[in-house]
């Protein structure tokens, strides 16, 4: 039988752990290329994924089945991203003070380097993504790849419909823009 992800939580939230794996079959995939698409990282999107279902399972008895499975697992994974977005610059920002420091009383810095090489097109969507706030990005993939109405987005992301239209509509502007850049040749000069 083919239940809804709805039927499925609250089988789960019933005490079904059959439901949980399908659950988690049918949006690991895809929660996984959202995330990705946001921090741009494979290890921090793995980690953020199994948050994501840990916090579904753990929480499972607040599902409100009147609400749509997606766009609560979805609006689950926008809150850890940000999270994860938030703890990398804090750590980003210490690790620059370091740097500073280390510089200033003249020891070296030694930084590990990511061992993992994305292929060129990936570098190259990194690079233009990287040029958009992570709400832009999150707007972008929701819309595009998830194939999101703007009024799902909107009530995912605690915006009016307007809202998410207008920044969807400046982030495809400013992803031409600085696609039409790198084009002509001059890859540094909006970095």
């Amino acid at each position: 039988m083919n239940f809804s992800d709805e039927e499925l939580m609250v089988m789960f939230s019933a005490g079904t752990t059959e439901a949980f794996d399908i659950l988690y079959d049918r949006y690991k995939h895809r929660i996984y290329g959202f995330v990705l698409g946001c921090l741009q990282s494979p290890a921090d999107s793995e980690e953020v994924v199994q948050d994501v279902f840990l916090r579904v399972a753990r929480s499972g008895h607040t599902y409100q089945p009147t609400k749509p499975f997606k766009s609560w697992i979805f609006t689950i994974a926008s809150n850890r991203i940000k999270s994860t977005a938030i703890l990398r610059k804090t750590q980003q920002q210490k690790q620059r003070e370091l740097k500073l420091l280390q510089f200033e009383t003249g020891t070296s810095v030694s930084l590990e380097g990511n061992p993992e090489r994305p292929v060129i097109v990936r570098e190259e969507l990194h690079n233009l993504f990287s040029h958009l706030d992570s709400d832009q990005r999150m707007m972008l993939i929701l819309k595009e790849v998830e194939g999101w109405s703007t009024n799902s987005i909107a009530e995912s992301m605690g915006m009016t419909p307007e809202n998410v239209r207008i920044r969807v509509h400046r982030a495809r502007k400013k992803l031409r823009a600085v696609s039409d850049f790198n084009d002509e040749g001059d890859h540094n000069e909006l970095q």
